[in-house]
């Protein structure tokens, strides 16, 4: 059997997920397996509903079998969160492919990834972008060096995904394949639309701004909207961005310098920065103003602070995942995790109550896990009882 995985975050789940779940399997895949961020999302900031939620919406749209995104690696920079997809796709064992949209051709990618990560680019950066973020410099060489070829290719956030994956892919699973969906109608941060297409963001903006479900009805699966609707009803949906603002300032009032310094991308005395702005400021949003800068944007600060409120440190990222948590499957993804009990070369689990024999790296990340879970739950109308992340159970469709 043919797999395909597919590192996603469905924040919401939209018709443009939709389309690439259905070319993916065009292109020759026999299973789809969606590796998702679970309740907190690479900006640095908090899913729009819960992840079984999301798991749910994947299931009836066309995905065979659901696994998580580990904490550490979804609020972490493009090339970690690549390989913690990749490393997490790697461990179950299952062979096939690696499938991504993307605005560029697969060889256009593959030439980027190539010169993006030569010697070249390094000193470059090294030596004339110091004060740049990575993003920008690498930018700034390909303007300087091919203008008319490269020029601009790296402003859309998935065509940076996509050569993280090619990256990742050459260094952990190089006997996967690779499927490159071409994008369909807008752009990962596009504000506009396109017949039935609308950018995740897009969707979040209405949703956040007095906007209703029936507000997007026409950009997201009926299936999506049943299960929108549903949990609204159930209090569970939208999770409160401001109370989750509020939450991670309030933990982070309570952390001391070093805190910081064990967090990844913190370098150059940027951690006296982050501790003078947290103490001086009365909210996270003039927190991450008054410490962003040309070298830190505004989505890597916010990285950095949800990684230092729930935790996780540099060390941690490096350790790769411990376990594999299923989030969700069919009967055809019920298949998949029968493979897995002989092919995975990490445990497979469903909740945290099975790591409790796992090594110290397994119990670190079920700590951030579980803090990650709980914060999430304070952050909607009708907070779950007990612990959602121990009592859990897969979506089964």
């Amino acid at each position: 059997m043919k797999v395909s995985f597919i590192a996603s975050e469905y924040n919401p789940f939209h018709n443009g997920h939709q389309y690439h779940i259905r070319e993916t399997r065009n292109a020759g895949a026999d299973a789809v397996v969606c590796i998702m961020s679970g309740n907190f999302v690479q900006r640095g900031s908090i899913a729009v509903c819960d992840k079984y939620l999301r798991a749910e919406m994947a299931l009836k749209c066309g995905v065979d079998l659901v696994l998580e995104l580990p904490v550490k690696f979804a609020i972490s920079t493009a090339s970690y969160f690549a390989d913690g997809f990749v490393k997490t796709a790697a461990a179950t064992g299952l062979q096939g492919y690696i499938s991504f949209g993307a605005v560029n051709s697969i060889e256009l990618l593959q030439e980027l990834k190539n010169i993006i990560f030569s010697d070249r680019t390094k000193s470059f950066i090294e030596n004339e972008c110091k004060d740049l973020s990575f993003t920008n410099a690498v930018n700034k060489y390909l303007d300087s060096n091919f203008p008319e070829k490269y020029s601009s290719l790296l402003k859309d956030a998935n065509s940076i995904l996509a050569i993280e994956y090619i990256r990742a892919r050459d260094l952990y699973f190089k006997d996967a394949d690779i499927i490159s969906v071409k994008r369909n109608g807008v752009l990962h941060n596009d504000m506009n639309t396109s017949e039935s297409f609308a950018s995740a963001s897009y969707l979040r903006n209405i949703l956040y701004n007095s906007g209703t479900i029936s507000d997007i009805s026409a950009f997201i699966p009926d299936a999506v909207s049943e299960i929108l609707y549903r949990s609204f009803n159930d209090g569970v949906f939208p999770a409160s961005e401001k109370q989750f603002n509020d939450l991670i300032f309030a933990r982070l009032l309570s952390k001391d310098i070093t805190c910081y310094t064990k967090i990844n991308n913190v370098a150059g005395g940027l951690e006296n920065r982050i501790y003078e702005a947290i103490q001086m400021s009365s909210n996270l949003e003039e927190a991450v103003y008054n410490i962003s800068t040309k070298r830190y944007p505004v989505s890597r600060i916010r990285q950095i602070l949800l990684s230092a409120a729930l935790e996780v440190t540099k060390d941690d990222i490096l350790n790769g995942p411990s376990y594999i948590r299923v989030l969700g499957f069919n009967d055809k993804g019920r298949e998949l995790l029968s493979l897995m009990r002989d092919s995975a070369a990490l445990p497979v689990i469903s909740n945290l109550s099975q790591v409790n024999k796992l090594n110290e790296a397994a119990q670190k990340d079920a700590y951030i896990d579980n803090l990650a879970g709980k914060l999430f739950n304070l952050c909607i109308c009708s907070p779950k009882k007990g612990s959602p992340e121990y009592q859990g159970k897969p979506v089964i469709i």
